[in-house]
């Protein structure tokens, strides 16, 4: 199994590419991109998420940046 790794550069990139794609791994950095971590937009995303998605995602938080990692087969 091949993974791709997605860097974003912004919290507007992040959401771009959470939207079009599942992903099996999500290393978030909780102060990317905001002064708040009880703010930020990326962790509000996954929150917001159905179970039966986020219950095939494997999430972790990463103190330096954000990184998305999708297979071959994300959609």
């Amino acid at each position: 199994m091949a993974y791709h790794i997605l860097n974003a550069q912004n919290v507007r990139d992040a959401l771009r590419m959470m939207w079009y794609r599942l992903f099996d791994l999500i290393v978030v950095d909780e102060n990317f991109d905001t002064d708040n971590p009880e703010t930020n937009p990326v962790m509000k995303h996954l929150e917001d998420l159905n179970m039966s998605v986020r219950r095939n995602i494997y999430c972790g938080h990463d103190q330096q940046k954000v990184s998305y990692h999708g297979s071959d087969d994300s959609v």
